[in-house]
């Protein structure tokens, strides 16, 4: 399985360290599927991928893959909700949003 560079960078600043392949693997191969890899077509003919998702309850992580590549495309820890979270508190307390566009 490869690790996309965006997968990299989300495991240092999620996870923290570096993402090693057999680690992450290993991972996937504990984890509890979610959704499986499917790529669908749109209507106006385009191809539309939804990734796999894997959640491991023990590293609280859910990780995508694109199965049909083999590639771990990104991942979601605690901290994105944590994260999430808190957006939603100052936001609640006045603070300001992203201007809409």
């Amino acid at each position: 399985m490869q690790l996309s560079k965006h997968f990299c960078d989300n495991w240092r600043i999620r996870v923290g360290g570096e993402p090693l392949e057999p680690t992450v693997q290993a991972i996937i191969e504990e984890s509890v599927p979610l959704q499986d890899c499917r790529v669908f077509q749109l209507e106006d003919g385009r191809p539309y991928k939804r990734l796999a998702l894997y959640w491991h309850p023990d590293w609280d992580l859910v990780i995508s893959v694109d199965t049909c590549r083999n590639v771990a495309v990104s991942v979601l820890s605690r901290q994105n909700w944590i994260d999430r979270q808190r957006r939603r508190q100052r936001l609640s307390q006045g603070g300001q949003s992203c201007p809409k566009h």
